[in-house]
C-alpha cells in the first residue's frame, strides 16, 4: 500500500500563507480547492482579498488546495496537497504527497529538511516536522525542526 509523506508547519502567519498560495498558483496548476465553509470543489483560487476574508471569517475550519505540477523550492512533484487548518485564531499548514513522488525526486532527507526549514522561516512557523502520515506519529518521522527522526536514513 502506498503511503503519503506529510510536512507540518505549526502556527504560521496567514499573510505569508497567502503569498505562498499565490506563488504556487502562478508556478503550479491548481486542480481544486475546498473548505469546510464550502464543500464543493472550486477550480479557481479566489482573489487574495477574498481568500483573506475567508480565512479571517472561518472558525476551526480547514482549507484544502490540490496542485498538479507542484513546484516549491526543491520539491518538484507531479501533485501535492496543501491544507491550512484554522483553530483558536491560529493556523497550521501541511503539505502531503505520495511517497513514490518523493522517491523520484532524487533528493536526500537532509535536502528536504533544508527546504522545509526555509519554508518554515518564510511562514514564521513555530515548529515544523515531516514524516509518513499521520505526521503526529513520532515513530514515523524523518525530522522535527533541526533534529533527525527515527526514519531519517
Amino acid at each position: 500500500m502506498a503511503e503519503n509523506i506529510e510536512i507540518l508547519l505549526e502556527d504560521v502567519l496567514i499573510p505569508e500563507v497567502m503569498v505562498l498560495l499565490s506563488t504556487l498558483n502562478a508556478e503550479s496548476k491548481l486542480q481544486y480547492y475546498r473548505t469546510t465553509l464550502d464543500e464543493s470543489e472550486n477550480l479557481q483560487l479566489p482573489s487574495l482579498l477574498e481568500l483573506k476574508q475567508r480565512f479571517e471569517s472561518a472558525s476551526n475550519s480547514y482549507f484544502y488546495f490540490r496542485f498538479s505540477s507542484f513546484r516549491l523550492l526543491k520539491l518538484q512533484l507531479p501533485e501535492a496537497g496543501i491544507q491550512v487548518h484554522k483553530y483558536d485564531n491560529s493556523y497550521d499548514l501541511s503539505i502531503d504527497f505520495p511517497e513514490s513522488h518523493f522517491d523520484k525526486l532524487g533528493i536526500s532527507i537532509a535536502d528536504l529538511q533544508n527546504s522545509v526549514r526555509i519554508l518554515a522561516d518564510d511562514l514564521n512557523a513555530k515548529m515544523y516536522c515531516c514524516g509518513y502520515e499521520p505526521v503526529f506519529n513520532l515513530d514515523t518521522r524523518f525530522f522535527t525542526n533541526t533534529e533527525l527522526g527515527p526514519l531519517s536514513i
